[in-house]
């Protein structure tokens, strides 16, 4: 079974130019992946690894394909996933729900937001190298911190 893929999203990167809402658009015909505010970073699906929002499809329309949750033709459109997610990742669109797929269902080899992002902002990982990842940015975080004592101090 392929490892559980996520889009890693690095505010620090961001600079909020919507770049990646314009490139999800153009390849999927609306953004599955969105902006709160101009100069926010993207929200977008987490991937779950026990998604609430397949756990309230009352007709399991949230599946696990190509190693990203998408949702099937089956949907009609009663929201309750988009209610269901913690983050805000799904919107009802044409009568159906629509969330990011990590461009699985699109002719990409990396999802389109990845590739449009000049910045780095957003990467494809898989699940298994969260964990050193976290920490790689855990220690930028306090190298930077160290840097701004110093520079005060």
């Amino acid at each position: 079974m392929p490892d559980t893929l996520v889009l890693a999203v690095d505010p620090d990167r961001c600079r909020g130019c919507s770049k990646c809402v314009k490139a999800c658009e153009e390849t999927h015909g609306h953004a599955r992946i969105y902006k709160v505010s101009e100069d926010a970073p993207p929200v977008t699906c987490l991937q779950c690894d026990d998604p609430p929002c397949a756990a309230a499809c009352p007709i399991d329309a949230i599946r696990e394909e190509g190693g990203a949750l998408i949702v099937t033709e089956d949907c009609i459109g009663c929201g309750l996933c988009a209610v269901a997610c913690p983050f805000g990742a799904i919107e009802l669109a044409d009568g159906r729900a629509e969330k990011c797929t990590l461009c699985v269902d699109a002719p990409k080899k990396a999802p389109a937001c990845v590739e449009a992002c000049d910045r780095g902002a957003l990467r494809l990982l898989s699940k298994s190298d969260l964990p050193r990842e976290k920490r790689e940015w855990f220690a930028e975080q306090l190298q930077r911190a160290h840097r701004i004592l110093r520079e005060e101090g």
